[in-house]
């Protein structure tokens, strides 16, 4: 079968004003695949940022901080 990386509907985009709504959004995003049943802790999941911001700076995610 055919692969799709973005799925229909649902999503939207919208701007971040604040660093208190980045902090927010950031978080939201990275508590996705505990609720989806993946993981327990968002830190877990090998391809979120969450691991970095956890202390865990050899993830698969690279994080450059402004």
């Amino acid at each position: 079968g055919d692969s799709h990386f973005w799925q229909t509907g649902g999503g939207y985009d919208r701007n971040i004003y604040s660093r208190e709504e980045m902090v927010e959004k950031r978080a939201y995003i990275h508590l996705n695949p505990v609720r989806r049943g993946l993981v327990e802790n968002d830190h877990e999941w090998p391809w979120s940022s969450a691991r970095w911001y956890y202390g865990n700076r050899d993830g698969l995610i690279v994080i450059t901080e402004l």
